[in-house]
C-alpha cells in the first residue's frame, strides 16, 4: 500500500528538515509527524511545490505557517522586506528537499529526482503530514501535501517492494518504542560526503555569485579533509587520487560502536 510509502517520504522529510535547520541554526531540532486530513491545499503561508521524476512521478507541495521565522534561520537575521522573507523560505525548502531526494533514494534503493516548480498549488492533497520541529525553544510548522498522481505511482509497483530494511529504518525516523534491530538496517544504502571545509553565506552573497566569484573557506590547505554520514563527522584523512576520481585515505576513524550511536542521534 502507499501509506507505507507516505509515512516514510514524511518521516525522511522531516528528518531532512531537522539536519538543515540545525546546520544551519547551529544547534538540534526534533521532529514530530502529526496527520493531516486530505483535502485541498489550505491557503495561506507560502507554499513550495515540486514535480518528482525516475521512479515516481507526480506533484507534492510544502507550506509554511511561521515564515519570518524560517526565513531568519537562513539569513541570519530577521528579513527586511516580505519579497526577502518569501525568497529565503523557498530557498530553504530547496535546499531541504536537496537532502531529502538524496536520503530517500537511499531509504527506497530507487532512483528519484526533484524538481521545484514554484509556489502555485492548483490541485487537490491525497494525503499528507503535519510536520513540526523544535530546538527546544521554538517550534516551527509545515504541512506536507502529496498530489493524487504521486499516491498512486508509489502504490504501484514501488511500496509493494519496500525493502524490510528500508521499513525499519522509516520506523527508526518516526522515534517507535524499542530497540532497533541493526540487522535489518546494515543492507540500508547510506551516503557519504568529503567536506573541504564551509562557510556561512547570505541568501543576499548567494544570489549575487557569479562564475569567477572565489569562496573562501575556513579550512586550511594542510588540514584532513572529513567524511560525513548527514552531518555527522564519523573519519577524516587525506585526498587521493583513484583512476581520475577523488578519494580519501583515512588517518582518524571513530570506532564501530560510535558510529552506531552518530547513526541514533
Amino acid at each position: 500500500m502507499a501509506s507505507s510509502t507516505i509515512d516514510l517520504w514524511c518521516a525522511t522529510w522531516l528528518e531532512s528538515a531537522c539536519e538543515t535547520l540545525g546546520t544551519l541554526a547551529g544547534k538540534k531540532f526534533s521532529g514530530s509527524l502529526a496527520e493531516s486530513p486530505a483535502g485541498e491545499a489550505e491557503p495561506g503561508g507560502e507554499w513550495a511545490e515540486f514535480d518528482c521524476g525516475g521512479d515516481l512521478s507526480g506533484r507534492w507541495a510544502v507550506r509554511v505557517a511561521e515564515e519570518p521565522a524560517f526565513a531568519t534561520l537562513l539569513l541570519g537575521a530577521p528579513p527586511a522586506a516580505p519579497e526577502e522573507t518569501k525568497e529565503a523560505v523557498l530557498e530553504l525548502f530547496r535546499q531541504i528537499s536537496g537532502r531529502f531526494e538524496s536520503a530517500f533514494s537511499s531509504a527506497l534503493k530507487r532512483k528519484l529526482t526533484i524538481t521545484f516548480r514554484g509556489s502555485e498549488v492548483a490541485w487537490q492533497s491525497a494525503a499528507g503530514q503535519m510536520l513540526q520541529m523544535s530546538d527546544g525553544v521554538q517550534t516551527l510548522r509545515v504541512q506536507l501535501a502529496v498530489s493524487k498522481e504521486l499516491e498512486e505511482s508509489m502504490a504501484a509497483p514501488l511500496a509493494e517492494e519496500i525493502a524490510p530494511s528500508a521499513q525499519a529504518q522509516s520506523n527508526v525516523v518516526l522515534q517507535s518504542t524499542g530497540e532497533p534491530n541493526l540487522e535489518l538496517l546494515l543492507d540500508v544504502g547510506l551516503e557519504v560526503s568529503l567536506r573541504f571545509g564551509q562557510q556561512r553565506m547570505s541568501l543576499r552573497q548567494i544570489l549575487e555569485l557569479a562564475p569567477g566569484a572565489v569562496i573562501e573557506l575556513d579550512q586550511q590547505v594542510n588540514e584532513p579533509v572529513e567524511l560525513l554520514l548527514g552531518e555527522k563527522v564519523f573519519a577524516r584523512g587525506d585526498v587521493v587520487v583513484v583512476d581520475g576520481n577523488y578519494g580519501l585515505r583515512v588517518t582518524e576513524i571513530s570506532s564501530p560502536g560510535q558510529r552506531v550511536e552518530q547513526l541514533g542521534n
